[in-house]
């Protein structure tokens, strides 16, 4: 997460503000290492079999359930922010379900086979704008997760419909914060909390829409990730201003990833 971020130099150069993306990736990092640091302070008294499960799997018709794949912590993205928020998440056993080598090495589960791994599952989340329609047609199979039964389903289109796999890599820090208030394991005294922005939950939450912009007042205001902040239980005792920011900014439209950058940059 912290190494596709570092893209930001890379255009940074082109502008020569080299100096400015240092700052910003800097402080960036802190924030993701601040609710790491939460994460593990707060679980450090938690046997493995207690600390919260996560199970990451979303449904392609034709082919059936892509389940994570975290044999070590850095292996994916979502692999890093369950270790980062100090989670169990569910990982395909080596070699169950089916491989079809026509599309590459990804590996599929049946719903038997889906339902024995998760059912147990604390929080899944969905990566995928499917759910509702994947419910629909197994309901009979889904009901018996006990993420379902608590309503603990979250998918991603807590920014957007479409901004998961664009702005939400310029906003790892605020990913990494979602994660770890859904499972339990932030900052509880931080003010103010924090509100979880990337995953929505599928029972609960609307989809939200792109924002509005105050053009041209607005045009040349620095881009501020809502939700960029974190306090340190470790220095705050429970309370404290915290490093980062925590001010809401109207968005211009549904940036992508790039353009986020360049406008933490400009």
């Amino acid at each position: 997460n912290v190494a596709t971020f570092d893209w930001i130099a890379m255009y940074a150069a082109l502008y020569n503000l080299e100096g400015l993306s240092n700052q910003i990736a800097q402080e960036t990092e802190d924030r993701y290492t601040c609710t790491s640091s939460n994460a593990q302070i707060l679980s450090s008294d938690m046997a493995e079999s207690e600390r919260p499960t996560v199970l990451w799997a979303n449904y392609f018709q034709g082919y059936n359930w892509s389940v994570a794949e975290c044999r070590t912590w850095d292996e994916s993205y979502y692999c890093e922010y369950a270790k980062h928020c100090g989670a169990n998440i569910i990982s395909r056993p080596e070699g169950l379900g089916f491989n079809d080598k026509s599309i590459g090495d990804f590996w599929y589960l049946n719903d038997e086979e889906m339902l024995a791994l998760g059912k147990d599952a604390e929080i899944w989340i969905y990566p995928s704008n499917t759910w509702e329609t994947v419910y629909e047609s197994k309901k009979e199979i889904l009901d018996q997760f006990k993420s379902v039964q608590n309503k603990q389903v979250y998918d991603t289109q807590g920014g957007g419909e479409n901004m998961w796999y664009e702005q939400r890599l310029a906003e790892y820090d605020v990913v990494a914060n979602d994660f770890c208030e859904l499972v339990g394991l932030s900052n509880p005294y931080q003010v103010p909390r924090h509100t979880v922005k990337w995953f929505r939950n599928v029972y609960t939450d609307p989809i939200p829409g792109p924002g509005t912009c105050n053009v041209p007042d607005e045009l040349d205001d620095r881009y501020v990730p809502v939700g960029a902040f974190c306090s340190p239980l470790a220095q705050t005792g429970g309370s404290g201003n915290g490093s980062g920011s925590g001010v809401s900014s109207l968005v211009c439209g549904q940036f992508i990833g790039i353009f986020v950058i360049l406008a933490l940059l400009l």
